[in-house]
């Protein structure tokens, strides 16, 4: 039978089986007025075809009726295929709105927390029942993991109404996989599907994914791929599940344009839910952000390094810092003896904070002085305070490069005075420590300058090569240091050609400068036109006019000495130290007492203006001497210009401090000069890259500047250096940096580079030159896997609050049986109808045949025509 039906009507049995009911009905989609003409011509021909049996007169009148139904029976089949009949199959369906669950993997979640005062502690507790104490025992993920399968919990409840889709965002493999990926999807579980004693399966299996190895959170990037990957289905809520910290850069930014975003879905937007987890409380925390050092000092130079400190909620306590050093081969690391103890700042607020000292920045200054040659390893650390429960940070590491070399020094002096006396035989003498080379301006030229061996000069430098020196020291062995006392300005020699290159010298190349001012040229030089203006610039003082007049300075009977006044910033400066301890440097320049060890002074240049970047280490005991700005006038100053550095002594008669020790102190103050201006040995190429530490993914601008063998700027329109990993020469790179302004700024080259992997590199440059660790001031970078989870350890409840489309949607991890209370079944029932058309199956065919075929029979047996 069902064979029957299928071949005369065409239906499939199992369509009907499934159909929940059927009509039939005209499926033509015709306009009314083509409607009305179909209509109307079936009535003409019915008529037509009553009108034409009518005539037929010797027929019965039964016979003509019986022709005269087949006939129109016929007709209505055939205008019945004309409007497409067909058997409408209806069949209604009942469709549930996803929840889209949204789970942070990233570094955060695998923290632990104290919850400590925490509001919601105990509550958690309870909920999880655990003991209070044990909170801390748990990761957040953990938390998450047992609150989300909890049997009879909000998400199986929902699972009740909604098939989930469960989604994790953060990952580790930026580039390599989506930010937002799928979990896995939980089908609405039918009441007679359900078992009461167990959860889904999927829910198990997905969680269990989670890794919480993510290297940053942003939430509006996850909130949007949620939203677009369920485009075109019917969304319910998407749950958010998250400590709230927003770590990615710029991110924070974006969030109410994305929670704008998901309210303007179409089809009335859809709802947030956020379930914050975390203790909110900000923990206490100390990190070393930096380490500052010079990257080369000479052995038994007195150095500082710089260690930068952040706090968080530790304004006002102490902490210790320590200096570790290793070399750069071994991992063994050793106390240099050298920290102490540091009081935090007080910090500013966070916004809306309640603390008064939640964040702030510290400097302390540890000092080395490097006994032994090689690479050195520094690390500073700061041992863990009582409650800080983020330790990684705690530690900052630098690498000083620690040489032998003797410092090169060009001692250069308008005539022969006692200061210049003293100065060249200290300089001779320590020959084990000094090259020396004199330039005494007013000598004869047939005496020979005094000179160490090799150092003899027949003129004063003339070029950069000259001064700075060439890598191998064959032809030109260089200096460190320039030493200028009171120095008259000479034609092809001490002129302006001269101080334009000592400029150079200075702020490119890291030279160290020091100027004595005398009471002969020192006037004229500085104060006597634009000539000298370079010299000008790199003192850290401004000189005032003289206005001692000499005769009445010699005629003066009783002239009073005046002293060396140290200020709070020089009394640890290494050049103004000359004793072992502060103490003694201070009762030796007479700090503790009227009068100090060592003897006045009876003349000093004036100074009418310190410069911003300067330093004063020792001023006039003389209240009389002033600047023009009524400070008191100094005597001794520093001030860094670019690379290098540059001291101003103002007086000429340090060497009256011969007398005390034999002549100790006068020694000790020289020599520290030296040290402290010879720390930076001059490059033809130095590499810098804006820091030391990156991030892997990270962009890195790499800079150079870059000197031919006679220190003149690289003019090529590309410069090559070599990214080269520490411990595997095969892993290196070539890196094509960019001329900035081949015109305008000469050896300056620029460029990027992407840290794809982490590891220790070194950039360097000159490949193939076997003087290349001498020509090339390379630079060690360090590549690391992102830190930004761990910055801000607590949770941000007040960004989840933001997340949630209103109040009541948000809610801390405990509260999530919540949820089935929130959010509606939203349940959807339509109705889809699948018609079966009538119109070619062989009812209709062998219908029409048989109306037709029975009229002609019966025509033909009553004789119509």
């Amino acid at each position: 039978m069902n064979r029957a039906i299928k071949f005369l009507l065409g239906l499939p049995t199992a369509d009907m089986a499934r159909a929940d009911s059927w009509r039939i009905g005209f499926t033509a989609e015709y306009g009314n007025y083509v409607k009305l003409a179909l209509i109307l011509a079936f009535i003409a021909l019915v008529y037509l075809t009553i009108r034409s049996y009518r005539r037929e007169g010797d027929a019965p009148t039964g016979a003509k009726v019986t022709l005269m139904s087949m006939r129109i029976a016929a007709l209505a089949l055939v205008f019945a295929i004309i409007f497409n009949p067909a058997i409408v199959l209806r069949f209604l369906k009942t469709l549930r709105s996803t929840v889209v669950v949204l789970i942070d993997d990233s570094r955060s979640m695998s923290f632990t927390d104290r919850y400590g005062q925490a509001p919601g502690g105990s509550d958690l507790a309870a909920f999880l029942g655990i003991e209070r104490d044990s909170l801390g025992k748990l990761s957040r993920m953990e938390i998450v993991r047992r609150c989300l399968l909890r049997p009879g919990g909000g998400i199986e409840k929902l699972t009740r109404d909604h098939p989930l889709l469960l989604m994790r965002f953060s990952t580790a493999s930026p580039g390599k996989e989506a930010y937002t990926r799928k979990l896995d999807e939980i089908p609405f579980q039918a009441a007679k599907e359900r078992n009461p004693a167990s959860l889904p399966a999927g829910l198990i299996k997905a969680l269990d994914q989670l890794a919480c190895e993510g290297y940053e959170t942003n939430i509006p990037a996850a909130l949007r791929d949620a939203l677009e990957r369920t485009e075109g289905r019917r969304v319910a809520a998407i749950l958010l599940i998250s400590d709230g910290q927003i770590t990615a850069r710029g991110a924070s930014g974006r969030l109410a344009a994305a929670t704008e975003y998901a309210a303007q879905r179409v089809g009335g937007g859809v709802p947030l839910y956020a379930v914050a987890i975390g203790d909110p409380t900000p923990p206490k925390n100390v990190a070393v952000t930096g380490l500052q050092a010079p990257r080369e000092v000479k052995r038994l130079a007195q150095v500082e390094v710089s260690v930068v400190l952040s706090h968080r909620h530790m304004g006002g306590q102490s902490v210790n810092v320590r200096l570790l050093r290793r070399p750069a081969d071994k991992t063994n690391w050793v106390d240099t003896g050298q920290g102490h103890s540091v009081k935090l700042d007080e910090g500013q607020a966070q916004p809306g904070g309640k603390e008064s000292r939640s964040r702030g920045l510290k400097v302390a200054t540890l000092k080395i002085e490097p006994k032994e040659v090689g690479r050195f390893v520094y690390k500073a650390v700061v041992d863990p305070v009582p409650g800080e429960s983020i330790t990684d940070d705690n530690s900052a590491e630098t690498t000083i490069e620690v040489s032998d070399e003797k410092s090169r020094i060009l001692l250069i002096s308008g005539d022969g005075g006692w200061e210049f006396q003293y100065l060249k035989n200290f300089l001779l003498r320590s020959s084990d420590t000094y090259r020396l080379s004199v330039w005494q301006q007013n000598a004869d030229k047939d005496i020979n300058q005094a000179a160490s061996t090799g150092m003899k000069l027949s003129r004063l430098p003339r070029n950069l090569e000259e001064l700075i020196g060439s890598p191998s020291g064959d032809h030109h062995p260089g200096y460190d240091v320039v030493v200028l006392f009171d120095p008259q300005p000479t034609q092809n020699g001490f002129d302006q050609q001269f101080v334009a290159m000592l400029k150079t010298f200075v702020s490119k190349h890291g030279g160290g400068l020091c100027f004595v001012a005398g009471n002969k040229y020192a006037e004229s030089v500085l104060l006597g036109g634009g000539l000298y203006r370079p010299l000008e610039d790199l003192l850290p003082v401004l000189l005032g006019p003289n206005t001692i007049d000499l005769a009445v300075r010699i005629g003066t009977q009783r002239a009073e000495p005046g002293q060396f006044v140290l200020t709070s910033y020089g009394i640890d400066h290494p050049v103004m130290r000359l004793g072992t301890s502060a103490g003694e440097t201070k009762t030796i320049w007479g700090m503790e007492s009227a009068t100090g060890i060592l003897p006045g002074i009876y003349w000093s240049h004036p100074v009418s203006k310190v410069k911003p970047a300067a330093k004063v280490l020792a001023h006039h005991s003389n209240p009389l001497r002033r600047t023009a700005k009524n400070d008191a006038e100094p005597l001794v100053a520093v001030q860094p210009v670019g690379a290098g550095r540059v001291v101003y002594v103002g007086s000429d008669e340090t060497w009256r401090w011969r007398f005390v020790r034999d002549g100790y102190y006068h020694r000790r103050f020289w020599a520290n000069t030296v040290r402290y201006l010879a720390t930076v040995k001059a490059r033809q190429v130095v590499i810098t890259t804006g820091g030391d530490r990156f991030l892997a993914g990270e962009k890195i601008t790499v800079e150079a500047e870059a000197y031919d063998e006679k220190f003149e700027p690289i003019r090529e329109p590309t410069f090559k250096i070599i990214m080269q990993k520490v411990g595997d020469e095969g892993d290196s790179q070539t890196i094509t940096l960019k001329a900035v302004d081949v015109d305008k700024k000469p050896g300056r080259y620029k460029g990027a580079i992407v840290a794809k992997h982490t590891g220790t590199y070194k950039l360097t440059a000159l490949a193939g030159d076997p003087l290349a660790a001498e020509k090339v001031a390379s630079k060690r970078i360090v590549i690391e896997l992102p830190q930004a989870e761990s910055r801000r350890t607590e949770a941000d409840l007040a960004t989840m609050k933001n997340v949630a489309s209103r109040n009541q949607n948000f809610m801390l991890i405990h509260e999530i049986n919540r949820l089935d209370q929130l959010i509606p079944p939203g349940l959807l029932r339509t109705v889809h109808e699948q018609p079966h058309y009538l119109w070619d199956t062989p009812t209709m065919l062998i219908g029409i045949v048989l109306l037709l075929t029975a009229e002609w029979i019966l025509r033909k047996k009553y004789n119509m025509a």
